[in-house]
């Protein structure tokens, strides 16, 4: 059995509580990895709006150009990830579905870039 090569890859010095909290908002924004970046090795296929839509409300959809049998990177045609399809047929199933923030609506006030969004009930 041969032994596999594995290739290096230079990532930043892990901070570790006070070390991280000394760095301003966007040094520490800047050590994050994108969502998909753990998804790297897949093939991806990008959809347009309609099949995008449906793609993320679970519904499988036409394969743009028909992947081998495969898992995938799905991303909507603005290059966001959608989430973890896999090819069947010359369909896309959704497997895992990355949850995306609402569309604010028509005329509602934007928040500011990074605002949380929590749900829930506060008791006292």
């Amino acid at each position: 059995m041969e032994a596999a090569q594995v290739e290096s890859v230079a990532q930043p010095q892990p901070l570790i509580g006070p070390q991280l909290q000394e760095q301003d908002l966007p040094a520490r924004r800047a050590r994050l990895l994108a969502a998909d970046a753990l998804l790297a090795g897949l093939a991806a296929v990008q959809l347009d709006a309609a099949a995008a839509a449906r793609f993320g409300h679970g519904q499988r959809v036409a394969a743009p150009a028909p992947p081998a049998p495969a898992r995938l990177r799905v991303y909507d045609a603005q290059g966001r990830l959608l989430g973890l399809g896999r090819s069947v047929d010359g369909w896309i199933e959704a497997v895992r579905l990355v949850a995306q923030p609402p569309e604010p609506a028509p005329g509602a006030m934007h928040e500011a870039p990074g605002t949380a969004h929590l749900t829930g009930h506060c008791t006292g």
